[in-house]
């Protein structure tokens, strides 16, 4: 099963017919195709969907990093994913042990080229000049209303985070994870993107498709009655979803259908 079932299954609750594949030429499969990301990630981002829930101990980084020359003074530090972005001008990269502990390299990021790229300054030498993934960090933003300790890569494939164990405080700001808890003790539960409707639960594949419905209704039928009974019916699902949260081990034996009041 993949993201074209879902389609489907939505367009024949709007009463059109279905499509071969997403790109199968049709002006349909165009809508769909460009539509059902946005869709399925709306739907996975407004509910802790205990199939879509991942747990983890977040890094600080993901990619490695280089130095050119490695001495104090002005020096060029490369990623080799991105990672930097024009904002980081004036933030610090620190060395970490395998802790996650700061170690002894310090530098203040100058300038910003790309966003593999930075120029910096260096006041404490490094130890490894080419340090690898999560040993090394870059400090996040002060000045804001609450200032952080740590940054951390929001995790491949996560849609956001939820929760972290312990009541550790946290915020999560363009796509990176802020906390006060160092790398080993901060543990996050999140919500990771799938489009693979057989990982879902049958409430979460509903709802899915209702609201699916209605983002398609719109450009396809430019029927205002049918795009808002197909957004009653996801709103009336997600209300179930809510509802049952507290009975996380109860299995989908049954699922309400939602009930056409005749609107």
């Amino acid at each position: 099963m993949a993201a074209v079932d879902v389609v489907n299954d939505a367009l024949r609750k709007i009463g059109q017919g279905t499509i071969t594949t997403l790109t199968d030429g049709s002006t349909t499969a165009a809508i769909a195709n460009a539509l059902y990301a946005g869709v399925f990630q709306e739907v996975q981002r407004q509910h802790d969907w205990r199939a879509l829930r991942r747990r983890l101990t977040p890094v600080y980084t993901t990619t490695t990093l280089a130095f050119t020359g490695g001495a104090l003074g002005a020096d060029t530090a490369t990623a080799a994913a991105a990672h930097f972005t024009a904002d980081d001008v004036g933030r610090v990269l620190y060395e970490v042990d395998a802790n996650g502990a700061d170690k002894t390299g310090v530098s203040a990021i100058t300038a910003y080229t790309s966003t593999t790229v930075v120029t910096v300054n260096t006041t404490v030498v490094w130890d490894d000049t080419t340090p690898a993934a999560n040993r090394w960090r870059l400090s996040p933003h002060q000045g804001w209303a609450r200032n952080w300790t740590y940054e951390f890569a929001m995790p491949t494939g996560w849609l956001t985070v939820r929760e972290a164990a312990w009541g550790f405080d946290f915020a999560v700001e363009a796509g990176r994870i802020l906390s006060n808890t160092p790398y080993g003790s901060l543990k996050i539960a999140g919500t990771v993107y799938s489009v693979d409707d057989t990982a879902w639960d049958a409430l979460m594949r509903q709802a899915t498709v209702a609201r699916m419905a209605a983002i398609l209704a719109e450009p396809i039928t430019h029927d205002p009655k049918i795009v808002g009974r197909c957004n009653e019916e996801y709103d009336y699902l997600m209300g179930l979803a809510r509802a049952r949260d507290d009975q996380h081990g109860t299995p989908d034996t049954y699922l309400p259908t939602f009930i056409n009041r005749g609107r």
